[in-house]
């Protein structure tokens, strides 16, 4: 007798089987600020600094983190601190429990994370004088992740690193697209907390959970953008971004540069 794997086993007991996407990050970022030569053109042109120096975008940081505490606080989303060890997703399930608008804005959070940035260093030239040079180095600053939901997206959170040069990134998830199209079309449904357990109809389920890569992939940023235009959209609107002229063209802008990390797909199945 030939022995079965686990795979072979558990084939004849499979109900129901679909491939998705499971979580997708887009990482969105100003192209021309990734190097220090960039920097240094965006401080002498934008901020119109004679000599380069990181410093200088302190205080635009600084307005920034305070439009946005303040923009919060004033539409009533509650700014939340992470502590050490708590699971974001634990958080964002409780406002998520509690709200009970088609899109809008969960809360807004807030932890300390290491990062990628850039910093000013001395050095000196063949005659001994000193002068700046920007070189890329880590940080632990804070992040702020604001959590939305979006009509066709579901759940979703966009995080903002507060260091120049304010990396952001998107996270999707297709399990969660995958419900609101089944929902927005009617078709019952099992949820599992991350994807799908049963459908009535299996074949459009299948069909949809097919087309969420295309979707994510291609929907991603229109849809966090349309998730931040309700609701509480002068959150984005109104807080400032330095002398840009505002944080929601900046995202904008971001997004479209957008960069998409490897997707997970993910295999659920009805086993019996």
């Amino acid at each position: 007798m030939i022995r079965k794997n686990v795979a072979e086993i558990l084939q004849d007991h499979v109900t129901f089987e679909l491939e998705a996407i499971d979580r997708m990050y887009l990482n969105a970022y100003v192209p021309s600020l990734q190097t220090g030569g960039g920097m240094a053109y965006f401080l002498k042109a934008q901020l119109g600094v004679r000599v380069p120096s990181t410093v200088m975008v302190a205080p635009m940081s600084e307005r920034f983190v305070n439009a946005l505490e303040r923009v919060a606080e004033t539409e009533g989303v509650d700014l939340v601190t992470f502590t050490k060890g708590q699971r974001k997703d634990d958080v964002a399930k409780t406002y998520l429990a509690k709200f009970q608008g088609e899109e809008g804005v969960l809360f807004v959070g807030k932890a300390q994370e290491k990062a990628s940035v850039f910093r000013t260093e001395k050095r000196r030239d063949a005659a001994g004088k000193t002068y700046p040079w920007i070189i890329r180095s880590t940080a632990m600053p804070n992040h702020y992740y604001i959590y939305v939901v979006d009509r066709d997206f579901g759940p979703l959170f966009i995080k903002f690193c507060t260091y120049f040069p304010y990396a952001a990134k998107l996270c999707l998830n297709g399990h969660e697209w995958l419900k609101r199209q089944l929902t927005h079309r009617q078709i019952p449904f099992e949820p599992l907390d991350n994807g799908i357990q049963s459908t009535a109809e299996p074949a459009r389920g299948a069909a949809k959970s097919g087309r969420a890569a295309d979707a994510s992939a291609q929907g991603g940023a229109w849809g966090a953008g349309a998730a931040l235009q309700c609701g509480h959209v002068s959150l984005i609107r109104r807080a400032a971004y330095g002398r840009c002229a505002g944080l929601a063209r900046t995202i904008r802008g971001r997004l479209a540069h957008a960069r998409c990390e490897q997707p997970t797909c993910h295999r659920a199945g009805d086993q019996r």
